[in-house]
Formats: C-alpha cells, sequence, structure tokens
C-alpha cells in the first residue's frame, strides 16, 4: 500500500479545509444561499409585522417588493391587504391579488379583507374585485358567516347584487342556523328580501330549507 508523502497529506487537509470553509460560507454567509435565504426571508418578515402594527402602509410594500411575504399579518391578524382594502384603494388591491396576496386570511376578530369588504358600504368595488379574481364566494367568517349573509344583515343592497352575481349557496345557515334571507327578514330590508326570493326562485330545489345545512368550521 501507497504511502501518501506528509507535503502531500497536509496539502489535502487545506483543500479539505477550503472546500468545507466554501460550503459554510454559500450556506450561511453567500447571498444566494439557502440558510441566508431563510435569515432574510424570516427579518423582512419581522420587519413587515412591525410596518403593519403602525400602519406604515408605504414600508409594508416596500418590504413586500423586496421579498417579505404578502400575507405575513400583523398583531392583529391584519394583512397587507386587509388595510389596502379597508382603505378602498382598487388599483392598490389589484396589484396586492396579482402578487399573491389571500382575500380570504382571517383577522384576529376573525374578519378576512373578503368579508370586511362585504360589510362596508364604501367597499362595494373591493368586494367585486376579491370575487372577480375567483375568491370562494362562500368563504367563511369567524363567525360561520359567508359574504352574502354579512351583506344582507348589514342591509347592503348594492353588495347583496354584487355576490349574487357568484352564484352564493342560498341555503347555508350560520351558526344560529339563519340563511342570508332569515337576516335579510330580521333586518327588515325589504329591497334585499326580494333580491333574495327572486335568486332562490330562479333556483329550483334550492329552497330555504334546502341542503345547505348548518356551516360550520373545521
Amino acid at each position: 500500500m501507497e504511502t501518501l508523502h506528509p507535503d502531500t497529506l497536509r496539502s489535502e487537509n487545506k483543500i479539505s479545509r477550503a472546500l468545507v470553509s466554501l460550503v459554510i460560507f454559500v450556506l450561511v454567509l453567500g447571498t444566494s444561499g439557502p440558510l441566508y435565504m431563510f435569515y432574510r426571508s424570516h427579518k423582512l418578515n419581522g420587519e413587515l409585522t412591525q410596518a403593519l402594527a403602525a400602519r406604515d402602509e408605504t414600508t409594508a410594500r416596500s418590504l413586500i417588493r423586496r421579498g417579505a411575504y404578502v400575507n405575513t399579518p400583523g398583531p392583529d391578524g391584519n394583512t397587507i391587504l386587509a388595510i389596502a382594502a379597508a382603505g378602498d384603494r382598487p388599483e392598490a388591491v389589484t396589484e396586492l391579488l396579482e402578487i399573491g396576496a389571500d382575500p380570504k386570511t382571517l383577522s384576529a376578530e376573525g374578519q378576512a379583507p373578503l368579508h370586511a369588504a362585504a360589510a362596508n358600504p364604501h367597499t362595494s368595488e373591493i368586494l367585486r374585485l376579491f370575487l372577480y379574481w375567483r375568491t370562494p364566494v362562500d368563504t367563511l367568517s369567524g363567525d360561520a358567516e359567508t359574504p352574502l349573509m354579512i351583506a344582507a344583515k348589514h342591509g347592503l343592497v348594492e353588495n347583496v347584487k354584487i355576490v349574487l352575481r357568484y352564484s352564493p349557496n342560498l341555503s347555508l345557515r350560520n351558526r344560529e342556523g339563519k340563511t342570508a334571507l332569515e337576516l335579510a327578514r330580521e333586518k327588515r330590508s325589504t329591497e334585499i328580501v326580494t333580491l333574495l326570493e327572486e335568486a332562490q326562485s330562479r333556483r329550483p330545489g334550492a329552497g330555504e330549507s334546502g341542503a345547505g345545512g348548518t356551516l360550520r368550521r373545521e
């Protein structure tokens, strides 16, 4: 068996150490290494959470452009999309939707941007945008209510009309066992009651006591 010269061994050891150092640099210090990228993403997401807490939308949008996760929630569970939607800024909402913002992300209060838009008379265009971007029309809130139920119980005729264009399930019931139509009747919103009754009549076999059942969050 051939014996390696000590100088050869030292040379090989130096090469091995150099290779190990290179691997460590790539993984930990290299700007494209996975560990560095994880660290950078974690740091940016932390800064985004702070910006959302301060309602600093400008900084939040800048952090997202630099790589922060667009659906990172603030301390109250609201995302940058929720803030833009509440401010009734369709252009900002569209931009965020294009990069993956999720209208279904629930806040600490159990409301997603979709539900907040349905409950607000000033954000009808935002509600329309969310549904146009194929957000499921029967998405549940933390209180197990759909956008249609929310719009109906608030007496918001325009929002009810918008939701009805996307064929919601009219027979679904909330935790109290009430449909959107029953909520509208409680609100004594004659126009909404008429809209829902007409929509119901155009769907044979989907009566108020239909197969929807009570909604439950898993």
